[in-house]
């Protein structure tokens, strides 16, 4: 808890931790792969793998692998863009669809901010909630921009992902 807060009582001091640093903006982009589309060994491997970590799942067959592609915490101009760009203003912690060309624009606002953060309010506007971290344009949301820029460029500039399915996900 930095300086600038102020101490009412132990209870609201302790609220106020558990606020900034536990309760939040949780953003995942997560890719799933068939594993029809891995070759045979790598199926085998897998499969083998998962075995013994979880001896339940011998007798059954996997479809897919799931993967972490991207992290962001509190993050809440992304989150917004996701939210008016990708699930139609519906903010419910549903679970969407993102395409690769949705990335790429992402991608080219992030740049263009990056570029010229004044284009910050208009262009990434922020979004009010609780736990939803900082709403204003300073140091913090431009390193939410620059970090989503490294994450979202490893994605798109992989051909690899092209046959993936990509989704996004808050939790608050």
């Amino acid at each position: 808890m930095s300086n600038k807060c102020v101490k009412i009582d132990k209870y609201f001091s302790l609220f106020l931790l558990l606020r900034a640093n536990i309760m939040g903006l949780d953003m995942y982009l997560t890719g799933k792969i068939p594993i029809f589309s891995m070759s045979v060994h790598n199926q085998q491997l897998i499969s083998e793998c998962l075995e013994k970590v979880i001896p339940e799942t011998k007798n059954f067959e996997m479809m897919t692998v799931e993967y972490q592609l991207a992290y962001w915490r509190k993050a809440n101009a992304i989150h917004n863009w996701f939210v008016e760009n990708i699930q139609e203003g519906k903010d419910e912690c549903q679970k969407v669809d993102v395409t690769i060309d949705q990335l790429k624009k992402l991608l080219n606002v992030v740049n263009k901010v990056i570029e010229n953060p004044e284009l910050g309010p208009s262009l990434l506007p922020t979004k009010k909630g609780f736990f939803f971290g900082s709403y204003d344009y300073g140091e913090c949301f431009m390193e939410d921009c620059k970090t989503t820029k490294i994450m979202i460029e490893s994605i798109v500039n992989n051909d690899r992902f092209k046959s993936w399915s990509i989704s996004y996900q808050s939790s608050w």
